[in-house]
């Protein structure tokens, strides 16, 4: 959790995506707003999300795979999480950007 709590930086995304699961699962969710590209930050989503992750319960992550390239980053990944006695999976490809030395969320989209 050196990520988290601010006494360490996210060297890849693959490592910023890790911190963020646990960030959703332990209601950490300062975390997330702070490490969101500001051209991705809508309050509208923050407000989700936290909706989203106060029901639930994170089960795992799988990283599929990761990679960048220069200040761009992209992380393939499952999330399964229990709602209301069921499991899910979630399946997505993330990006993240990097600025001023520091990886940032910067969206995602759903692997159908």
């Amino acid at each position: 959790m050196p990520i988290i709590e601010g006494k360490k930086e996210a060297s890849t995304p693959e490592q910023l995506i890790r911190a963020r699961y646990t960030a959703f699962a332990l209601k950490k969710f300062l975390f997330l707003r702070d490490t969101t590209a500001p051209e991705a930050a809508r309050e509208k989503d923050f407000i989700e999300n936290e909706k989203w992750a106060n029901r639930v319960e994170f089960i795992d992550l799988k990283i599929i795979k990761s990679s960048q390239q220069d200040l761009q980053g992209q992380v393939e990944f499952k999330v399964y999480f229990n709602d209301s006695k069921t499991v899910y999976c979630h399946h997505e490809i993330s990006q993240f950007r990097k600025i001023q030395n520091l990886w940032y969320y910067r969206g995602s989209a759903s692997v159908k």
